[in-house]
């Protein structure tokens, strides 16, 4: 066979509204987030051009929803207008986010394949749809489907079938692979599942964050989205360039994509006792973040350490907006999503946890419950019962490990509070 390269994207979410943002962010840096997954695919189709890729994958999600505005189409149509023009092929597969439905009002060029949806049902001889095709006498092979509706729980692994006459086969795959995190079980499989099906190469999507599950013979990979849309995608964003030799074997590289980068950032102000100094400390550690950037950054700084400020900082509400103004005053490609205090008062915890006294005894039990996140959860609901109680969106069944460690953190916090202003005797 020949060295052939191809582009695999996925969950590029076209047309998110991004209506939650809409209280949060200035109109100036909504439009620009608002703007950004448009400017990713526009990075793409150049990364595309200029890597002379053979074809390009999309694993599914394109779209946001399936009411997607006309001039969101005209904006991809352009896109894959640009690509027909360089010979480049494109396999879309639509994910859970944007089924197919109804036929689409505008018709896709013809270098544009659309795999179809998958049965609500599908019985047990059925295939997912391929393409097999020649690139410089190496036959090809591209298999995906699409969902039809928004949510399918079954694996399709076992319904992907390898075709004799291909050399290299890539499938196209949406759904959870393996832990699905803070995604949902969609189309759940395992890896062992889809290494059984003899493929080259499996491109994944529906997990946001990039993943390489498995590197070589199959190559397993999550790209990530292009672009993140909230803080909990954070970091550089982009699309894998995929090389594939003579000999079968895969090489990756990730081109970056996004415009708009998502940060959490951490600064310590560990023995800083005026306010007028610590907020100089943080907009250092933003200026540096922001050194040398690509992007601009919405950044949620989480102000930690030990410092005789904690309970001022607590309670200063003028903090964050002090930080703000000073980051606008020095001109930096930078938003304040959020700022989080979580410094420690000058107490010595383990000097505290050692006692037989209550704060010990407290202090220990945290301890125990911030490495075991299950057990914290099992120990919390019947404390908090009557706040989090299921039936509703407080229910300690829908936090995440992390939120529930968060939670465990501001109690030691208030609780460590209260022994730095002597509440206690250790």
């Amino acid at each position: 066979m020949n060295a052939f390269r191809f582009l695999h994207t996925a969950d590029l979410h076209l047309g998110t509204p991004f209506s939650g943002l809409a209280k949060q962010l200035p109109q100036e840096w909504l439009r620009r987030v608002q703007a950004a997954s448009y400017k990713a695919f526009d990075r793409i189709v150049d990364i595309a051009l200029e890597e002379r890729v053979d074809f390009v994958t999309v694993a599914g999600d394109l779209f946001d929803s399936t009411r997607v505005p006309m001039a969101v189409q005209f904006e991809l149509a352009r896109g894959f207008e640009r690509l027909r023009g360089a010979d480049i092929r494109v396999f879309v597969s639509h994910g859970n986010h944007d089924p197919l439905g109804r036929a689409r009002p505008l018709a896709w060029p013809d270098n544009v394949t659309v795999f179809a949806a998958v049965p609500p049902v599908p019985a047990p001889d059925y295939r997912v749809p391929s393409q097999v095709f020649t690139i410089r006498d190496t036959r090809v092979q591209v298999s995906g489907f699409s969902y039809g509706q928004s949510e399918i729980y079954q694996s399709l692994a076992a319904h992907f079938e390898r075709d004799a006459t291909a050399d290299f086969a890539l499938g196209l795959y949406h759904g959870a692979v393996g832990q699905a995190g803070d995604h949902a079980n969609y189309c759940a499989t395992r890896l062992e599942d889809l290494m059984r099906r003899n493929f080259d190469f499996w491109g994944l999507g529906h997990i946001h964050k990039p993943a390489v599950l498995r590197p070589h013979n199959p190559a397993v990979v999550y790209p990530g989205n292009p672009q993140g849309r909230h803080v909990k995608e954070e970091g550089e964003r982009g699309c894998l360039i995929v090389g594939v030799d003579g000999s079968g074997r895969v090489e990756m590289k990730t081109r970056v994509t996004s415009t708009v980068v998502w940060r959490v950032l951490e600064s310590d102000i560990s023995g800083i006792h005026d306010l007028g100094q610590a907020v100089q400390s943080v907009l250092r550690s933003v200026r540096e973040a922001a050194a040398g950037a690509g992007a601009a950054y919405v950044v949620r700084v989480i102000v930690n350490g030990v410092t005789a400020l904690h309970r001022d900082l607590g309670a200063q509400t003028e903090f964050e907006s002090t930080l703000e103004q000073e980051v606008m005053n020095a001109s930096l490609p930078v938003l304040l999503e959020g700022v989080e205090i979580k410094t420690r008062p000058p107490v010595d915890i383990d000097v505290l946890a050692g006692s037989s006294e209550f704060i010990g005894e407290f202090l220990r039990s945290a301890r125990v419950y911030r490495e075991d996140a299950q057990a914290a959860r099992q120990f919390l609901k019947p404390v908090l019962n009557e706040v989090f109680h299921d039936g509703h969106d407080l229910s300690l069944d829908r936090l995440s490990d992390e939120e529930i460690q968060e939670l465990l953190e501001a109690a030691q916090s208030l609780v460590l509070q209260y022994v730095g202003e002597g509440g206690v005797n250790g």
